[in-house]
């Protein structure tokens, strides 16, 4: 039995490494292994004992990865955490560490700009630009001032979203179940209301989603959706199971709502094809939260997460 290395950490993902100085200078040894397969990654951390294995969002870490593996840090470079098996390395004594606030700042902006995108037509008007069909105007087109936005989840993103939407002039309700996250958001946010899911999806000209996953499949369900109104804008840049998606493309279908803004699907990357004869969805590539400072933000976080573990269990 080899003498256990509680001071190598795996990277077997493609990343930055620039800021990987947080671990070695700790002491710490990084093995870089981008894209190396589950397999050999478990064959690689048994041989040299490894204590933590960092890596992004695409790989799926399964029920069977962890059960097999020496491994007891997984950290992700990420804020999501779906793609590994949460539940089974909790019994399993696996930490699991991601990042909380890493990315907020990026989502929240495409949050903005998915709405800033359908209000203002943005890529209708590029289309018409380059087709030489210069001045028509006969298309509709918004302010966000005086407009009333619903915030369903108010953590890192959703609060974010609050401060942006609010600098724009519009009217801004929340709707959160973590009372202590409400009494947090109230101290930093004074002008904004917290009103339960059902007002949310109601009233608002404009409806957002910033809940994770985890208990929350299918929390905005057909019955939510229905109680979107004619005008009503629905962005979701959370994740793709969050809603029912199925429904949603319905609605849309069916001009039963006016707009909507996606960044997150049920089956990504294989998504529901239907979603590409709307002409009234805005779809991006799961990229609100992956800009280059993002990146950085959320690397130097998992970074020093990682290092501060494998110190204190050293």
């Amino acid at each position: 039995m080899p003498e256990r290395k509680k001071n190598t950490v795996i990277i077997s993902d493609s990343i930055d490494l620039s800021n990987t100085n947080i671990l070695t200078n700790a002491g710490i040894k990084v093995i870089y292994k981008p894209e190396i397969s589950n397999e050999l990654l478990l064959m690689l951390s048994h041989k040299i004992q490894a204590s933590a294995v960092i890596i992004r969002s695409v790989r799926k870490i399964s029920k069977l990865f962890i059960a097999r593996s020496c491994i007891k840090v997984i950290a992700t470079a990420s804020k999501g955490t779906d793609h590994i098996d949460t539940l089974y390395a909790n019994k399993a004594g696996v930490k699991i560490i991601n990042s909380e606030t890493g990315n907020s700042d990026a989502a929240a902006e495409h949050t903005m700009a998915l709405i800033l995108n359908i209000y203002k037509r943005i890529n209708l008007s590029d289309y018409l630009v380059r087709a030489g069909r210069f001045t028509e105007y006969d298309f509709e087109r918004h302010n966000l001032r005086g407009k009333s936005i619903g915030i369903l989840g108010t953590g890192a993103v959703g609060s974010r979203v609050a401060r942006l939407a609010h600098a724009f002039g519009m009217k801004v309700f929340c709707s959160d179940i973590n009372s202590q996250v409400r009494r947090s958001v109230r101290r930093t946010l004074k002008d904004i209301n917290f009103r339960n899911a059902d007002f949310i999806f109601g009233n608002c000209d404009v409806v957002t989603v910033h809940i994770p996953l985890e208990n929350n499949y299918k929390f905005v369900d057909s019955r939510k959706l229905s109680l979107l109104r004619k005008k009503s804008v629905f962005i979701n840049t959370s994740r793709g199971d969050v809603i029912d998606e199925e429904y949603l493309i319905y609605l849309l279908g069916k001009n039963k709502i006016f707009f909507a803004g996606l960044d997150v699907f049920s089956l990504e990357p294989d998504i529901n094809k239907k979603l590409f004869r709307l002409k009234n969805a805005v779809l991006s590539n799961h990229t609100a939260g992956k800009t280059a400072e993002a990146g950085q933000s959320i690397l130097k976080d998992i970074f020093m997460q990682v290092k501060n573990y494998v110190i204190k269990t050293a």
